[in-house]
């Protein structure tokens, strides 16, 4: 897991927490940065996908955004994102 400790981006008062597979998919294959996953998460669209996962989607000039994440009482989980033309 990859928290962020100096800058300590927050979502609705939670603090942001990547897993392995997010860190790689945001970092390695979209080359983009926590600020623009926040993003996603302030001004996308919220869908509960199941109990305890949530489907976020932007459309941007690039595609259409998807991201998943779970909560907890004081952090936010950052487990999937995809860009679909």
């Amino acid at each position: 897991m990859y928290t962020y400790e100096a800058e300590q981006p927050l979502f609705r008062g939670k603090r942001l927490v990547e897993t392995g597979h997010f860190h790689r998919e945001l970092y390695g294959v979209y080359r983009k940065g926590v600020d623009f996953a926040l993003e996603l998460l302030e001004d996308g669209r919220h869908e509960r996908e199941s109990r305890d996962k949530v489907r976020v989607t932007k459309r941007t000039a690039g595609g259409l955004w998807e991201l998943v994440y779970a909560e907890s009482e004081c952090e936010v989980f950052l487990i999937h994102l995809k860009l679909r033309r």
